[in-house]
């Protein structure tokens, strides 16, 4: 189990994330691509594709249109999986 210190910027006060199975999660991130697709992000976070898009459109879940196509830096989620619950 790792503890996370992340400042509450609302509270202005510290609190920790407790996280398990961190080390199975750096390595399911670690064998994603360096830019995913939404399909390939809605599946690793177990979310709907239409949910990704949606979010995309609203800024949530930042990404640049490649061609016609969209595509997540994996950085990103990286950050929505950090996010506190």
């Amino acid at each position: 189990m790792i503890h996370i210190k992340k400042y509450n910027k609302r509270q202005n006060k510290p609190y920790s994330i407790k996280k398990e199975n961190t080390t199975m999660e750096m390595t399911k991130l670690q064998a994603l691509p360096d830019l995913l697709s939404p399909e390939q992000v809605a599946d690793y976070l177990a979310m709907s594709t239409e949910y990704v898009y949606r979010s995309i459109k609203r800024g949530t879940i930042k990404a640049r249109k490649l061609g016609n196509k969209w595509r997540i830096p994996k950085i990103e989620v990286i950050r929505i999986t950090s996010l506190p619950d």
